[in-house]
């Protein structure tokens, strides 16, 4: 059984407009898509318990994760705020 992808849903430029995907093709490429999820989250996790080192760095986490999915702040700006925030924060404890 054969799965025809409308044009747009993959890069078409080499295929013509459309795809034909088998089912078993698909099925395997569910698969990858959520084994690279699950290592992205991992690794997501392993480099968040690294960076969190003391209530500031939780605090900064925190307000940005808010800021950036609740209003949906470009994430170059939230870069630019936290780099500030920990300039300041070095300045005024001696680091």
């Amino acid at each position: 059984m054969n799965v025809q992808l409308r044009p747009g849903d993959v890069d078409d430029t080499l295929t013509g407009g459309y795809i034909f995907v088998d089912v078993d093709t698909a099925a395997l490429l569910d698969g990858v898509n959520v084994a690279a999820l699950g290592l992205m989250a991992g690794v997501t996790w392993q480099l968040g318990v690294a960076a969190v080192t003391d209530w500031l760095t939780a605090l900064l986490a925190v307000a940005a994760t808010v800021l950036l999915f609740r209003f949906k702040i470009n994430s170059a700006w939230l870069v630019l705020a936290v780099g500030v925030v920990g300039l300041v924060a070095g300045w005024v404890g001696g680091g």
